[in-house]
């Protein structure tokens, strides 16, 4: 009752956006346990990079205070020490790779309340959410994306709403406004972030077609761009498929490459933060492309040199070249080690013959 209540609310464009949002997150609050962590989720430090190990957790972490310009006694850089030292702990002891602003069991509980909410009851909230998507109150589209993506969630996994990534993939690809196409990206992203890939598998191909048409040069909305790289950032983990088949890894290489040029600074640190998450992801596939990745990160280093508004893109261009040596420290690391023999000294060479003379 309260959930189809606040969905109506959510719905409602009539209502002032500040209730709309209200209603959104008591919503949102019904489907997901995820907590804040004193501000670092909402600087793309969440369950995907979690997984991803120790390293790539402490850097974001890193990162993302360094954004924030947080001081040390912040808050923002308390929880990202806590986050970053919690997954090493975790990792060294070999335990489940759990996130910890995540409770599970209350998670779990959601879900099942949920799922034994009655159809008819689901699908009007989900309806009347997922309409809200094109909403041009931008408070208001921002919760429903969270809404869909904490339902889908919960559902896909089990086999349910297995439609819904079509309907976002069609809202990309033939929506009548701008504002349907980010928040469609959105919730893209935002289940990326947190489900396992293996259930999304057979619609990678799908997701990817729907986020590079939204990061692409030639889509001519700066915000759908950008929610498009973003959602990228989170679907590199779904797109492996499509990383090992050279002809569709040219083409997503080619667009992002294409996006770290783009006019608008937060577009191209979107882009540089993709780059970096590939050199992580797919590092052992990266070689044909190092030439024009240390072209357009040299550009852009200098670019960041000369204008101080261009300090975090050249952040992210260095952290690149960082993850670089990184991975080529795990490899030298990871190289089965020989004992080598010394050969023997090589007979002494014969007095060259002087010349004829």
């Amino acid at each position: 009752m309260l959930m189809s209540v606040m969905a109506t609310e959510l719905a409602n464009e009539a209502k002032d956006v500040g209730v709309r949002q209200s209603a959104g997150l008591v919503l949102k609050n019904c489907l997901s346990s995820k907590v804040s962590m004193g501000g670092v989720e909402a600087h793309a430090v969440g369950p995907r990079v979690w997984r991803r190990g120790p390293r790539a957790c402490v850097r974001a972490c890193v990162r993302a205070c360094v954004r924030a310009r947080a001081g040390p006694r912040g808050g923002l850089w308390s929880a990202a020490s806590r986050l970053a030292e919690c997954r090493v702990s975790t990792a060294r002891a070999r335990a489940p790779c759990s996130f910890p602003w995540q409770d599970d069991a209350k998670q779990e509980a959601l879900g099942a309340q949920w799922l034994a909410f009655d159809a008819a009851g689901k699908a009007q909230i989900k309806n009347a959410v997922f309409g809200c998507l094109g909403s041009s109150a931008r408070g208001a589209r921002d919760v429903a994306a969270q809404v869909v993506s904490a339902a889908a969630t919960i559902e896909l996994p089990r086999g349910e709403w297995l439609d819904v990534i079509q309907a976002l993939v069609t809202n990309v690809t033939s929506a009548s406004t701008p504002q349907l196409k980010q928040s469609s990206l959105k919730v893209l992203g935002y289940i990326c972030e947190e489900i396992d890939p293996d259930v999304l598998e057979s619609q990678s191909n799908l997701i990817l077609t729907a986020v590079i048409q939204g990061m692409r040069k030639e889509e001519t909305d700066p915000d759908t761009r950008l929610a498009g790289t973003q959602a990228l950032y989170n679907a590199l983990a779904f797109v492996k498929k499509n990383f090992d088949n050279e002809t569709e890894r040219n083409y997503i290489m080619q667009t992002v490459c294409e996006t770290t040029q783009a006019e608008r600074s937060d577009i191209r640190l979107a882009a540089y933060e993709c780059v970096v998450s590939i050199a992580e992801t797919y590092y052992d596939l990266l070689a044909p492309y190092m030439q024009a990745l240390y072209s357009l990160t040299l550009q852009c280093v200098e670019r960041s040199t000369k204008e101080e508004e261009e300090d975090e893109v050249g952040q992210q261009a260095v952290e690149f070249w960082s993850t670089v040596c990184d991975e080529e420290l795990d490899l030298m690391a990871s190289r089965p080690r020989r004992k080598r023999l010394r050969p023997a000294a090589p007979p002494a060479a014969p007095p060259a013959a002087p010349p004829a003379g």
